[in-house]
């Protein structure tokens, strides 16, 4: 579950709303891994993958805090351990359920949040952030574009970045987007502590990505 538009963070959503609830045995799986973790997942899903169908356990956690404890230290990997261990339990609870099998079982954690977060920048209205950026002008503000769950002001040159690069421009900047990011945060995870701005430049953009979003966000 990587986006929004994903199959997977459309059947969590209408979980975490209320309209859809998880069936055994992926409901006695979230139990068991709440009594033995102390967090519930917020929803299980199990398919098979196209390229080497092998059997793939998407265990949803709703915050990304929650995600965390279960892999790595370095949050990069799954943790193996865990893996395993809900691996045996899967096994144990599809005793009646022939559709299902544990075995070579690739089990992976993900979380709700960090995709709704992207979801609500990306339902910003695109007039607003004109508007926004219209009334920027002053501080000589040449684009301002969404990345994930944030947005990145772009000054026209490196030298009006430099110039700007603190606190109190950020800050404003930071208040500006977060009004209108709020308004789309269907399940109010953004706030004032977690939320950020980035800053950028049109000189940055034209010299060292060819003027092209592509080259951007692949760094960004």
């Amino acid at each position: 579950m990587v986006s929004y538009s994903d199959k997977e963070y459309i059947e969590s959503k209408a979980i975490k709303k209320g309209l859809k609830k998880l069936d055994s045995p992926f409901s006695d799986l979230a139990n068991w891994i709440n009594d033995n973790f102390g967090v519930k997942p917020l929803n299980i899903v199990y398919d098979i993958l196209e390229h080497n169908k092998q059997p793939r356990l998407q265990v949803i956690f709703e915050k990304y805090k929650d995600n965390i404890s279960f892999k790595t230290e370095n949050s990069l990997f799954q943790n193996p351990d865990r893996q395993l261990m809900i691996q045996n339990a899967f096994r144990d609870l599809i005793h009646n359920h022939s559709e299902f099998t544990a075995d070579n079982l690739y089990v992976i954690f993900s979380s709700f949040e960090p995709i709704a977060k992207e979801e609500a920048n990306g339902k910003i209205n695109n007039q607003k952030l004109y508007k926004l950026k219209e009334n920027l002008k002053e501080q000589q503000i040449w684009e301002i574009k969404r990345n994930f769950s944030t947005g990145i002001f772009f000054f026209f040159t490196n030298e009006q970045l430099e110039k700007n690069d603190n606190n109190e421009t950020k800050n404003k900047f930071k208040s500006e987007y977060l009004k209108l990011i709020k308004e789309c945060d269907e399940f109010d995870y953004i706030n004032d502590s977690t939320f950020s701005i980035k800053l950028d430049s049109k000189e940055n953009f034209d010299k060292n990505y060819q003027s092209n979003w592509f080259y951007y966000y692949k760094d960004n």
